[in-house]
């Protein structure tokens, strides 16, 4: 039997690599694909979103452009032996251009001050590091973040020391979040006193 498994999520690999020879991929297009896989009807059980699995390598290229690559597809718990997957549809486009890297500080986006005669006396890491954290991606993604700030949190009903476990947000000069930057950290945990 011959069936269509759409919207399979890409996962990028290589990308290391890719930074060592300073330079940096940007997804372009979709970043999802889709196959035909043609198995026998029993094993078709297996073969579904849940249990694919699509990865594109970026460390072969080897200068900046626009590169269409094609995912490599497989199906956890189904031997591939056993299994045709037509990839024709499973590209995605990159562009690669000069890779740049920058640190940059967190912010805490305070939405709700605490009220009732209660301030905030500091904000720390949870881990004792500083507040920092590294932006990398194409060098012009990365020159457009100016500021690292948390998830907006209400601080209106604490009335003691409390720690609140934040997701990171790169935004630019308008407080716009710059899509299509890495961060080295997704969340913070952050200490309020």
């Amino acid at each position: 039997v011959t069936k269509p498994v759409t919207n399979i999520t890409v996962t990028v690999i290589g990308e290391d690599k890719l930074n060592d020879k300073n330079l940096s991929a940007k997804l372009i297009s979709d970043d999802k694909v889709d196959v035909k896989v043609t198995a026998k009807r029993t094993q078709f059980k297996d073969i579904n979103l849940k249990n694919a699995r699509a990865t594109i390598d970026v460390s072969t290229i080897q200068e900046p452009g626009e590169y269409v690559l094609k995912a490599s597809v497989a199906f956890l718990s189904v031997p591939s032996s056993s299994v045709a997957i037509n990839t024709d549809k499973a590209e995605v486009t990159f562009l690669v251009e000069t890779y740049d890297e920058k640190n940059l500080p967190v912010t805490a986006d305070i939405a709700k001050e605490p009220v009732d005669g209660y301030y905030i006396n500091s904000v720390s890491p949870k881990n004792g590091n500083d507040m920092t954290v590294t932006v990398s991606g194409i060098m012009e993604d990365v020159a457009k973040v100016v500021d690292i700030k948390t998830e907006k949190i209400d601080l209106s009903n604490v009335k003691e020391d409390t720690t609140k476990q934040l997701n990171l947000i790169p935004v630019d000069e308008n407080g716009k979040k710059v899509e299509s930057v890495k961060l080295s950290a997704q969340s913070i945990s952050l200490t309020f006193e």
